[in-house]
């Protein structure tokens, strides 16, 4: 048996409010991870909102042709700014063009960005028995998607960030129905922002098992 522990705590015209339940279920599954850092760069071609060409800080950047990555800003006012899954094109030293993905559209040339190679794990969720899920990064913004198909559809994508949590219960009357209700998640995509050091990562999704 699998608990899920929520212990809530709300302030409102100075009185607190405390909420404590626990959700008990046979089934769990996810993904705990080392992730590696991202890597700094300037947006140095900005040829439209979701394609360009970044030219890396750092010739190690260990980014490499036909891969994927996703791509992370600092907006002007302190949010961050988010892509994910683009398509690595042909890698010329420290230059690295990029097109597609989803997410924002791209900030303006010249723009300092992080990228990171997308990270896959692997995992067995049926999402109608899913009753919780839950995702963090730790101490840094991050992404983490859940896939079905082979890890070829996307059916949860988690922007996060810093110090940021996203948490579905399905006990819970301020959540929306199940977000992955109907699929077989059978792959977790997750990258992180950090430029200095490689960053703890979670997903977990407890399950109504028999």
């Amino acid at each position: 048996m699998y608990d899920l522990v929520m212990n809530r705590t709300y302030s409102l015209g100075g009185k607190d409010f405390v909420q404590v339940q626990t959700l008990s279920e046979n089934g769990l599954d996810g993904v705990e991870a080392t992730v590696p850092a991202a890597q700094s760069g300037t947006l140095t071609v900005r040829t439209n909102n979701t394609d360009g060409t970044l030219t890396m800080d750092n010739a190690g950047h260990g980014i490499t042709t036909a891969s994927h990555i996703d791509l992370y800003w600092i907006n002007t006012d302190g949010t961050y700014g988010f892509r994910r899954n683009a398509t690595v094109g042909t890698v010329s030293g420290t230059s690295v063009p990029f097109t597609s993905g989803s997410g924002n559209n791209l900030p303006a040339s010249s723009s300092v960005m992080y990228a990171a190679t997308v990270q896959v794990y692997t995992v067995n969720i049926t999402g109608a028995e899913a009753t919780a899920i839950c995702m963090a990064v730790d101490s840094t913004a991050g992404q983490i998607v859940l896939l079905k198909t082979g890890g070829t559809v996307e059916v949860l994508a988690v922007q996060l960030s810093p110090l940021q949590t996203y948490c579905w219960v399905s006990s819970d009357p301020a959540c929306v129905s199940n977000p992955i209700t109907g699929s077989t998640i059978d792959t977790v995509h997750i990258t992180i922002a950090d430029i200095t050091s490689s960053r703890s990562a979670r997903m977990s999704c407890q399950m109504a098992t028999s």
